[in-house]
């Protein structure tokens, strides 16, 4: 699915949101990328036996952001990152924030779960989820941040797109195995999901009910809740990759709704390709900034 639209996906123009805190007006792209650095770091993963490329941005006024967040879609929305982060790096009441963004030359390699938890996707190479999830506390967070001075005392998010929203999905519905068995290790403390494309059966609806099985039993054992969950979709999506979103957010606001700060929203007329470009500014604006 990903690949085959790839090109559709790279004409996504990212639109400038009027928010309360939070607004880079259209047409701001010099200033942006004046406000915002990019850095890129080059790994050869013991774990996925892969080189893999991370872009990391952050403003320019940051030395030592407080927070950390993991993108799954690499520089797919290098313009969404840029705007949200230096409108950020301008407002008083924002924390300052970095972005990981890691390349994925097969994002149904990584994003897909074990067989023996959602049976077969249908593709001989899917299935990796858990060790990608691996990758990203093992080597991106507990080691390779280091040097890369995003600081040691940090909260982390997971967020994605798609396929990789379908894996943010994931990595929630396994909060309880990272926090009672991997307390050494960095945990995400929040979830960013866009148009998650959770299908891993017949149907999405099946598959994102089997996701809400696993999600269910975790949860009811795991004390640490997450802190900050946003789950958007686009109006005008295909129907199979909207389907996910009604069955995940009655099972998240079930569990999560007293200890979880929680945001869903259905954009109208917006598309598969352009719901994150629609969310992030008001999704870091809920999760980083202030309103006092």
């Amino acid at each position: 699915m990903y690949d085959s639209d790839k090109k559709k996906f790279l004409k996504v123009v990212s639109t400038g949101l009027v928010l309360p805190f939070l607004t880079v007006p259209v047409g701001a792209d010099d200033e942006t990328k004046l406000a915002v650095d990019v850095k890129t770091h080059h790994i050869q993963s013991k774990i996925l036996q892969q080189k893999r490329t991370v872009h990391q941005y952050q403003a320019h006024s940051v030395k030592v952001p407080q927070h950390v967040v993991v993108a799954a879609d690499g520089k797919n929305y290098d313009k969404s990152y840029r705007r949200v982060l230096a409108a950020m790096a301008s407002n008083p009441k924002c924390q300052s924030v970095t972005i990981l963004a890691v390349e994925n030359p097969n994002r149904g390699d990584d994003f897909t779960p074990p067989y023996e938890k959602y049976g077969k996707p249908g593709h001989k190479k899917q299935g990796h989820a858990d060790r990608y999830l691996d990758f990203l506390k093992k080597e991106i967070l507990q080691v390779q941040a280091k040097p890369w001075k995003v600081g040691e005392k940090l909260s982390y998010y997971a967020m994605g797109h798609s396929w990789g929203g379908a894996f943010v999905a994931y990595a929630l519905s396994e909060h309880k195995e990272t926090v009672a068995k991997e307390a050494d290790l960095p945990q995400f403390k929040g979830y960013f999901m866009f148009s998650p494309t959770v299908i891993y059966r017949q149907t999405a609806e099946q598959s994102a009910a089997q996701m809400i099985a696993n999600f269910n039993k975790n949860m009811s054992a795991v004390t640490v809740k997450p802190d900050f969950v946003v789950m958007t979709a686009g109006g005008a999506e295909p129907e199979k990759f909207r389907a996910p979103y009604p069955v995940l957010k009655q099972a998240y606001t079930h569990v999560l709704k007293d200890q979880s700060d929680l945001h869903f929203q259905l954009h109208d007329k917006v598309g598969h390709f352009e719901t994150l470009d629609h969310s992030i500014d008001h999704a870091f604006n809920q999760a980083f900034c202030s309103s006092e």
